[in-house]
């Protein structure tokens, strides 16, 4: 989301970091080599720090931009509109569920803009938080969000193969596995084929083949044992909700 009007020059450069596809890693790194030195003059200008830890984090720099998106979430008190909605959606890319919640909640109390209800209904699915979820529904349905139906269809897949109670146990799981490594998620459902329908996210992380295979074996093994400590069948949750760990060199 963009702010509308922009004539100053930290402006123009957050509406330049939110026009870039998150998946343009050669755009976010360009991004980077403008934003720096303005940031290094206005270090405290949080339009400039929440630019910068978005483009960061989109880049591959995990570490970086995780350290400046803690500098903007300190100043989230003078964020704008806009900006304080692409603050709560870094936060729950990385995996600060709680404090994405926290923001989206303050960002969805008031004026509406309809790509933050979906990025709020987005952010309930990543973490599980069900009633963050319904809320996001129902605040969606005057705006007819074509998007909200692949919301509607997860929420209708983990129901019907009794997943939806297990939903914030298998994302806590899948955070405190991938926390530090992750750099953002993407979201969807396939349901063509004729085949079973599912949910994938794909997680970008940094880390060579050595260490995304780690941390998938890590994260299958922890999650077989959550589903098999509530008492399910361990593996219940293979063909429903998928989570591939995917290189940052994927992106771009």
């Amino acid at each position: 989301m963009a702010i509308a009007n922009a004539l100053s020059e930290d402006a123009v450069l957050f509406n330049a970091y939110v026009g870039t596809h998150r998946t343009d890693a050669a755009g976010m790194r360009g991004l980077v080599f403008r934003l720096r030195p303005q940031v290094k003059k206005a270090p405290t200008n949080v339009l400039l720090l929440t630019a910068l830890a978005g483009a960061l984090l989109h880049a591959g720099d995990v570490n970086a931009g995780t350290e400046k998106l803690e500098a903007a979430y300190r100043l989230r008190d003078y964020a704008p509109y806009a900006c304080l909605a692409e603050i709560a959606s870094l936060h729950s890319g990385i995996g600060e569920y709680e404090r994405a919640s926290e923001l989206f909640r303050q960002v969805t109390s008031g004026t509406l803009e309809p790509s933050v209800v979906a990025n709020s209904a987005f952010h309930s699915l990543a973490s599980g938080d069900l009633g963050m979820l319904e809320a996001a529904l129902a605040l969606a349905e005057p705006f007819q969000l074509k998007v909200m139906s692949n919301i509607v269809t997860a929420k209708e897949i983990l129901a019907q193969n009794k997943l939806l109670d297990s939903l914030a146990g298998h994302q806590y799981v899948v955070r405190s596995v991938l926390t530090g490594h992750r750099c953002f998620y993407s979201f969807r459902v396939s349901d063509e084929g004729g085949e079973q329908p599912f949910i994938s996210y794909d997680h970008f992380v940094v880390g060579d083949r050595k260490v995304r295979s780690r941390l998938s074996i890590q994260l299958f093994d922890a999650l077989f044992d959550y589903y098999e400590a509530q008492g399910q069948d361990g593996g219940a949750f293979v063909s429903v909700l998928v989570d591939d760990i995917l290189p940052m060199e994927m992106v771009g």
